[in-house]
């Protein structure tokens, strides 16, 4: 004997939305935008966040004034 309820598997069981198929693309797209603007904004750190070292080459350059 067949059970009657068939489990909570209604008429829309297992047929997607549309708009999940949108709303899904719209997320990888955003996604694929924030890594490329992100990979621009890494570019621009520079290498190191040491200050530059001084050369003594142009007295001029020097702010120690007395």
């Amino acid at each position: 004997m067949p059970p009657e309820d068939p489990g909570g598997q209604g008429e829309e069981f297992g047929k997607s939305s549309p708009i999940g198929l949108v709303i899904i693309i719209l997320f990888f797209l955003a996604v694929g935008l924030l890594v490329r603007s992100m990979n621009k904004h890494l570019r621009r750190i520079p290498g190191s966040f040491d200050p530059p070292e001084e050369t003594n080459d142009d007295p001029g350059t020097r702010n120690d004034r007395h």
